[in-house]
């Protein structure tokens, strides 16, 4: 699942049912491990729990831990004792000692393996201000709602950065955030990467994302020219380079594997299919690197 995805592993540890090494001591070897940029766990049960925070703590000096915890449900609970012999805990005591020791929790497996992607890979943000750019003011608005639900904000950008938007833009259409380039992108997608940078030279915004399309104008849609989409993807990964700020692309033909979008994922661009997923995984890449500051 992960390699499909183009995540790397350093190590990988089935503790089975988990009575020899304890979660703590493998956490207590990845901590100092070269190899190893984030560290992700599933879990059904804590045992020795001071000991794996004492040991949290430390590590998440160097690295991020992201958990995927079972047991929040009752059936899930009697599962995972019946599973490993673990009680599963109180569920708000488990969150409080996360929070103390700065693990990150996940829901599910799809979430664990985003944020891990996410944080090992992108630039940390030095605010939770986003700007937001579509072909569609749909698909902006949806993601505008997903967005300030996660934690990010997404004010009005400042004039000078409208400025250099508006000549880019079909008449009426808004470059205040979210930008809409509407259908002019399609055909010429360089106006996304134009667009991308000066949201980026922007000192009030402090990570992009752009939803829609992009990624699957060329190959799929037939719209534009392979080699015009290929050099806007490629432009963008030199801006997130240059300017030290995550992009993020929620695109409709996100689970697919053109050119283009293959190009972002190997290059610090995460590339979503759900917009929803796309803005979970940035409020907690903000979150996160607030926490660090």
């Amino acid at each position: 699942y992960g390699q499909l995805r183009g995540i790397g592993f350093s190590k990988a540890v089935s503790a089975g049912n988990a009575i020899g090494v304890k979660f703590h001591e493998y956490l207590e070897y990845l901590k100092d491990d070269p190899e190893t940029k984030a560290i992700a766990f599933y879990i059904e049960g804590i045992k020795e729990g001071n000991e794996l925070i004492k040991v949290a703590r430390e590590t998440v000096k160097k690295k991020p831990i992201v958990v995927l915890k079972a047991g929040r449900s009752k059936a899930g609970a009697r599962a995972a004792l019946s599973h490993t012999g673990a009680l599963a805990g109180d569920d708000r005591i488990v969150d409080a000692a996360f929070k103390q020791a700065e693990i990150i929790r996940v829901s599910n497996v799809d979430e664990l393996f985003d944020v891990v992607e996410v944080l090992y890979s992108c630039p940390l943000p030095q605010g939770n201000r986003g700007a937001i750019l579509s072909e569609g003011g749909g698909d902006n608005a949806i993601t505008a709602d997903n967005a300030q639900k996660y934690g990010m904000e997404v004010p009005i950008l400042a004039e000078a950065t409208q400025e250099k938007i508006r000549p880019l833009l079909i008449e009426g259409m808004s470059a205040a955030n979210p930008v809409d380039y509407g259908g002019v992108a399609e055909g010429n997608p360089q106006v996304i990467e134009q667009c991308v940078k000066a949201c980026m030279e922007d000192d009030q915004v402090d990570a992009v994302l752009v939803t829609g399309l992009l990624g699957g104008l060329a190959e799929i849609l037939n719209a534009c020219p392979p080699a015009a989409e290929e050099q806007t993807c490629q432009e963008l990964v030199n801006l997130v380079s240059r300017y030290k700020k995550p992009l993020f692309v929620h695109s409709c033909f996100g689970k697919e594997t053109t050119k283009s979008l293959d190009m972002l994922r190997s290059s610090q661009v995460p590339v979503f299919e759900s917009s929803e997923r796309s803005a979970m995984c940035l409020g907690m890449l903000m979150k996160y690197a607030s926490d660090k500051r």
